[in-house]
């Protein structure tokens, strides 16, 4: 795994690099691993600063509940296998025998066949990013080497003139 605090030190020795290797060449060639090793700088993670604070999980939308209208006592259904026994199911809001307790999703609509339940999504607190499927340590270790590179056959260019 490539360690992200060789990479400042590196950078730090890329003038006196160039520096040696002199001419127009040497110029171009700093110019061009600088801005890279500074695009390079950006792809690593920030170092921890030991205290810092961390974001509270994004709070799940709040809804607003369907007002239940009240229902005559004559018609009454302990749960949906009642009411689908009876024939009443799916029970609909206003009609007779509708209650809370037959809409598991509050919809409005009781002892509904295709009743997904839903659940809010659980946040991860531990004030780390999400897995998204790249990876970008080979991304920055390629950088570097590209870097490495540049400045040896900058170094290798000018002892050669």
């Amino acid at each position: 795994m490539l360690d992200p605090t060789t990479l400042p030190a590196f950078l730090a020795e890329l003038p006196e690099l160039v520096e040696n290797a002199g001419g127009e060449l040497a110029t171009a060639g700093e110019a061009l691993l600088t801005a890279a090793g500074e695009d390079l700088q950006k792809c690593l993670p920030a170092p921890p600063t030991g205290g810092g604070t961390q974001t509270p999980p994004p709070t799940p939308p709040t809804t607003t509940p369907h007002p239940q209208p009240v229902q005559p006592a004559a018609v009454h259904y302990e749960n949906c296998d009642d009411a689908r026994a009876k024939g009443a199911a799916p029970v609909h809001a206003g009609h007779p025998g509708y209650g809370a307790h037959l809409d598991s999703d509050s919809d409005g609509i009781g002892c509904e066949v295709d009743t997904v339940a839903y659940t809010h999504p659980t946040y991860d607190s531990t004030g780390t990013l999400a897995y998204t499927g790249v990876a970008t340590e080979p991304l920055v270790a390629w950088g570097a080497a590209l870097l490495a590179a540049g400045a040896w056959l900058i170094a290798s260019a000018r002892r050669t003139a």
